[in-house]
């Protein structure tokens, strides 16, 4: 899938899927950083592409459009090696909470979930604390007694890899 035509969250998700090593996507073009404030469709495609791309599934690249303008094109390639996490592939996982999924699983238990947020994704407090309420209300994260928060059992399987 190339060329500028704009890209939904259900063709991303359709070409990940599908895609062979070294086949290509470009995924936006403008500004992922700046354009994606606000557009939450890019904002998912962004956080999936990041996520990917750290598991080795896809490669990142851009590459500067031609003119007067700071505009760049994104590029996802498929790897053929990596993984991929299943429930983030179909649509029933956000990029973003299996990110955070990830730190709190693995997290020191003398750290609270909130500073593991915080030193694991680089973002701030209200941040982490509104991860934490999404994770919970999807019953991903539920409060322990004296341990603050666990990761659910919902959660684990959801994580697992393709």
């Amino acid at each position: 899938m190339t060329g500028g035509a704009r890209i939904t969250l259900d063709m991303f998700l359709k070409w990940c899927q599908a895609a062979r090593q070294n086949d290509l996507c470009q995924y936006h073009e403008g500004v992922v950083g700046r354009d994606r404030v606000n557009d939450p469709t890019l904002d998912e495609i962004a956080d999936i592409a990041h996520l990917l791309s750290q598991t080795r599934y896809l490669r990142l690249s851009q590459m500067r459009v031609p003119g007067l303008t700071d505009d760049r094109c994104y590029l996802a390639i498929r790897t053929g090696t990596g993984f991929a996490p299943i429930a983030v592939l179909t649509g029933e996982m956000k990029a973003r909470h299996h990110m955070a999924l990830n730190v709190l699983a693995h997290r020191e238990p003398s750290l609270s979930a909130a500073r593991a947020l915080r030193a694991g994704l680089g973002i701030q407090e209200v941040i982490a604390q509104g991860i934490i309420r999404d994770l919970n209300s999807a019953g991903l994260l539920e409060e322990a007694p004296s341990r603050g928060w666990n990761v659910t059992d919902k959660a684990r399987r959801l994580m697992r890899a393709a």
